[in-house]
């Protein structure tokens, strides 16, 4: 019996401390969006943390944040709202097929700024990449309610 236990505590405790060094690794993600944009003069009124990145927006300054970090780099992203016209989803997908029956495969989920003026350039934050991931995971519900944010933000500050 005694060993049986030792056994399966042997086999838990890498998942134990996976675990706890992965929501370590979060919780200094989530500070370390907030002083990104304490950096900008901004405070954060919604942030949530999509898998490896942390997205956050101050409704008040009309800003939006992107957080990654990555083993190579950190990518750090601010966008001010107000000279954007519209956010979208970009979808990439492909159709295959599965014993005789199609099946919709999303390989790419990315959030598209399109600026105010037209000699800006779009802005893209890639939310999802299969290659990277191997599945989706509450995404495309993130995408979309991050999508309807953005716009409710954009469309708050042109009234």
């Amino acid at each position: 019996t005694l060993v049986g236990l030792l056994f399966i505590i042997l086999c838990i405790l890498p998942f134990f401390f996976m675990g706890r060094k992965r929501r370590k690794l979060e919780k200094q993600m989530l500070k370390d969006a907030e002083r990104f944009a304490e950096e900008k003069q901004c405070k954060i009124t919604y942030k949530e943390l999509v898998r490896d990145f942390v997205l956050a927006i101050d409704e008040t300054h009309k800003a939006l944040f992107y957080y990654k970090i990555t083993p190579e780099k950190v990518d750090k992203l601010h966008i001010n709202l107000a000279e954007i016209k519209n956010c979208k989803i970009i979808n990439v997908s492909r159709t295959v097929g599965v014993k005789g029956a199609s099946q919709k495969v999303t390989d790419q989920l990315f959030l598209d700024f399109i600026p105010q003026n037209n000699n800006g350039k779009e802005i893209k934050i890639e939310y999802y990449n299969a290659d990277v991931n191997t599945q989706l995971c509450g995404e495309l519900q993130s995408i979309e309610k991050w999508a309807g944010i953005i716009n409710n933000c954009i469309k708050l500050k042109s009234s």
